[in-house]
């Protein structure tokens, strides 16, 4: 076997120790850069979840934005659709109330021409009445004679005019042009029965002799409704509440003979009082 010098043997040795050195240096820098490899693999995939959650957060913040701003597109379309609703209403509604303007217009114009007709025709009537008072006048004796329903009545012109309006006032007025018959009346087709009753109130006024049964009376308020005498019906009413009074006076009487004290006093006055003739 070769023996080696000692110093060769030495320098092998440091050799080796510096090869075993170099190689322990070697696998520390290799250890030490994978770990810095490894942390920072680590600190990219946090970084990657950071990113991720910013993008997911940013992806919610955008789709939250792009839902307001279809809201306010919507709210934007629902306020346009309300004004031009607005505005159309209110078209209709100026329509409507120019239309109105316009009827009440015209109904404004139609009165003005019913007025200036009534006026016309008051006129008309005042004159015909001054020349039928004139007439009168003139002769207030000149008698009349009215076939009413077959009977004949003769009675001044005066006299049928004192009511100033109604029947007779307006029957001898010149427009109506009535014109007797060959025997001289002027027929009127009423039932005569109360008609002496009527020519005495026009005689005597509210102081004429008033019937005193209530079929008569309703008979007297019916003819004298025809005639437009209000007068008369107001006297006619009079004396059938006079008669009522009676009536209700009567039996409370009757009452007090039969039972010894008065009634309530309601008794049907149908039994008593014909309400038409």
């Amino acid at each position: 076997m070769l023996a080696l010098p000692e110093t060769t043997m030495q320098d092998l040795s440091t050799q080796a120790d510096n090869l075993a050195n170099t190689v322990a240096q070697s696998n520390a820098v290799e250890t030490e850069a994978l770990t810095t490899l490894q942390n920072t693999i680590d600190d990219l995939k946090k970084t990657a979840a950071q990113i991720e959650c910013l993008l997911g957060m940013t992806t919610k913040a955008l789709a939250a934005c792009v839902a307001r701003v279809d809201a306010a597109k919507g709210g934007t379309e629902t306020y346009m659709k309300s004004i031009t609703t607005a505005a159309q209403t209110i078209a209709d509604t100026a329509s409507r109330e120019r239309k109105r303007i316009e009827s009440i217009k015209a109904e404004m114009d139609d009165e003005r021409k019913t007025m200036a007709l009534d006026h016309q025709q008051a006129m008309n009537a005042f004159m015909a009445g001054k020349r039928v008072s004139e007439a009168v006048a003139g002769d207030q004796k000149k008698k009349v004679k009215l076939d009413i329903g077959g009977q004949i009545f003769s009675i001044s012109l005066s006299t049928l005019l004192s009511a100033k309006e109604g029947f007779f006032n307006s029957l001898f007025r010149e427009e109506w042009n009535v014109q007797p018959g060959e025997d001289g009346t002027i027929f009127i087709d009423r039932d005569p029965t109360v008609y002496r009753y009527i020519f005495n109130y026009l005689r005597e006024g509210s102081a004429f002799l008033v019937p005193d049964d209530t079929f008569t009376l309703n008979c007297v308020k019916h003819e004298a409704a025809f005639l437009g005498l209000d007068g008369l019906e107001k006297v006619v009413d009079g004396k059938l509440a006079t008669l009522a009074a009676n009536l209700a006076a009567k039996a409370a009487e009757e009452d007090r003979k039969r039972f010894g004290f008065a009634g309530p006093g309601k008794f049907d006055l149908s039994v008593y009082i014909t309400t038409g003739c």
